[in-house]
């Protein structure tokens, strides 16, 4: 009855207020917020082992951890856990993982360890960890016999915490174990009326109610039973068994037209549930009471039959369970079901019956295991189909290298990078002569390179010609000509100089840029081969894998599939027991009220 923490081992793996600051840390969020769980863990498992979340520090290691204690994977998160407290170094990552840590030793009902882990935790833990420390405080305490510290530790220090409501349900049964009955009633009472904002919350406060009333009732306290009884919705899953209380507490006042207020709105109902079949019997004695003994008599027949018509149903779906229709019936009531090859045929006799069924924790967490096991046998078909498409992908890559080679061979031997080298080292040696500068002229661009040619090779001319008359004129006429165009380059040389050092630079640049790639296109013409081989071996062994786990996996759905059956014909079967019964009590009380108006009209003269 203890509302555990078990259940929510995610609620801290909410991100940190320093935010997300690694996409793939974010997207194993995403992940896990779509209720993904599986594909956060592969994420997650996939980017830490390529050490592509080391922004994150240690918070992807805590989520994981969370995700295998949420699949029931113990041994895989203890160790994770115990790394992590080994080289964290921040209190709040210690503090969390102790809190982690006491709650799979708790989850696994080793009291002292998870009590001496609990011991660790300090005082860094956040503050919306708090009410979880409180909880697994309280239940470790339960586990060791301690009622009174459970108590204690269980008190909720907020009033408008959200697990206000499970703080105090849970504190009550702390009191009631430690005999404290009044202390514990309080605390249902005051759980009874609190104000519920989501359907979990209000199915928490008509548990509270019924167990009061039921409580109130053991005691012998039936009127002060009533009113926690009328609190329960009539639509909640709790209303049956309330409204079958309820019946019984005015039965017990002698209030018996109050008592069948309640039992003949119950006897409406479907008749597969439990407290149906009792209102059904419960009626006839309601109405005994009452002297009417002849509508008595009509509605112990009609429970009869009714007892007749589910005992036959309970036989109809034991028989629908041994011919396996219980999983595909449960596919079809349950929405998480997504196990893929499950019989068409549902049966809807089961399928009424099934309700009840899936509302018990010990079948339910059957019923998820084997989800679980399902989505993996999905997962792993779907690997097994689609592993084969990989030795197509790695085929056309090695036709592509066969198709590439002979033009990667080609330009690596080709030697034209090796002379542009030799051309850059010439010019870089002209810029350290250059640097001096006294030889600006080499910085002359090609027109003026041209234009010095032509003034010096009509110089020539006219030195052939002697001391021709009027040609002293042209000769001077060059010579300043040329001296223009010296001076031109010369007062241009620094800029000249800083173009020509920058240009230089940008060439070897790009040719350190092309010698690197050249580098790589090598390397990738020497390990293609070592890759490709290397990528075949992981795919045949990933396929010799895949087959070795599709054995296993397929034995052990199997096994889980008839855990499953064997729960629901064991339920099933303690349903025709207690119906049995009833049925054998309302043919004893028939008879015993035909017996009595036989008697009667025996005696009348």
């Amino acid at each position: 009855m203890t509302v555990a923490l078990g259940g929510v081992v995610l609620a801290e793996s909410a991100p940190p207020s320093a935010g997300v600051r690694d996409l793939h840390y974010g997207e194993a969020l995403f992940q896990l917020f779509q209720q993904r769980n599986f594909t956060a863990i592969t994420h997650l498992q996939m980017a830490q082992a390529q050490g592509l979340m080391q922004a994150q520090g240690d918070e992807p290691a805590l989520i994981l951890g969370g995700l295998y204690l949420a699949y029931g994977l113990h041994d895989e998160a203890e160790p994770l856990f115990e790394r992590l407290l080994a080289r964290a170094a921040k209190p709040v990552v210690r503090d969390r993982a102790w809190l982690q840590l006491a709650r799979l030793h708790q989850q696994q009902r080793r009291t002292e360890r998870a009590a001496t882990a609990f011991e660790q935790i300090g005082e860094a833990l956040p503050e919306p960890l708090q009410h979880q420390r409180r909880e697994l405080a309280g239940l470790i305490a339960l586990a060791q016999g301690a009622p009174g510290l459970a108590a204690a530790q269980l008190q909720s220090t907020a009033e408008d915490d959200d697990w206000q409501g499970f703080h105090l349900f849970n504190r009550a049964l702390a009191e009631f174990g430690q005999g404290r009955q009044q202390a514990g009633r309080a605390l249902l009472q005051q759980l009874s009326q609190l104000d519920a904002d989501d359907e979990e919350h209000r199915a928490l406060r008509d548990r509270a109610n019924l167990l009061l009333g039921l409580l109130l009732l053991e005691a012998g306290e039936n009127a002060a039973a009533q009113a926690p009884l009328q609190r329960v919705r009539l639509q909640g899953i709790h209303s049956n068994r309330a409204l079958l209380a309820l019946g019984w507490a005015a039965f017990r006042q002698q209030q018996f037209e109050q008592a069948l207020s309640p039992w003949q709105a119950l006897a409406a109902r479907a008749p597969a549930d439990p407290a149906v079949q009792q209102a059904l019997l419960l009626i006839p004695q309601a109405l005994q009471q009452l002297q009417a003994e002849s509508e008595a008599l009509k509605r112990y027949r009609q429970a009869l039959d009714s007892y007749k018509q589910e005992l036959a149903a309970l036989d109809q779906a034991l028989q629908a369970v041994a011919g396996g229709a219980l999983l595909p019936t449960l596919s079809t009531i349950d929405e998480t079901s997504s196990v893929g090859d499950l019989p068409p045929a549902a049966d809807p006799v089961l399928q009424r019956r099934l309700f009840d069924l899936l509302a018990q924790h010990r079948f339910r967490q059957a019923y998820q295991d084997y989800l679980d096991l399902g989505f993996l046998h999905t997962n792993l078909s779907h690997w097994s189909a689609t592993i084969e498409s990989y030795d197509q992908m790695l085929a056309v890559r090695q036709s592509a290298y066969t198709r590439q080679l002979p033009r990667a061979e080609a330009a690596l031997s080709d030697q034209s990078l090796q002379s542009l080298r030799q051309r850059h080292d010439e010019l870089l040696e002209k810029e350290h002569k250059l640097a001096g500068g006294s030889q600006p002229m080499r910085l002359a661009d090609a027109k003026e390179q041209a234009q010095l040619v032509r003034i010096e090779s009509i110089e020539r001319r006219l030195d052939t010609l002697g001391d021709v008359a009027g040609l002293e004129e042209k000769r001077q006429r060059l010579r300043l000509m040329k001296g223009l165009l010296r001076w031109q380059v010369e007062s241009d040389f620094k800029p000249r100089f800083w173009q020509f050092s920058k240009d230089l630079r940008s060439v070897n640049t790009e040719l350190e840029q092309s010698e690197r790639q050249r580098q790589r296109l090598q390397q990738a013409v020497q390990q293609a081969p070592g890759r490709f081989k290397g990528f075949a071996m992981r795919i045949d062994a990933l396929k010799a894998r895949i087959a070795e786990l599709q054995p296993a996996l397929n034995q052990t759905l199997q096994a889980q599939a008839d855990e499953l059956k064997r729960l629901a014909s064991e339920s099933l079967q303690q349903r025709k027991v207690g119906l049995d019964g009833l049925r054998a009590r309302a043919r004893f009380a028939l008879a015993q009220l035909q017996d009595r108006a036989a008697s009667r009209a025996g005696a009348t003269p």
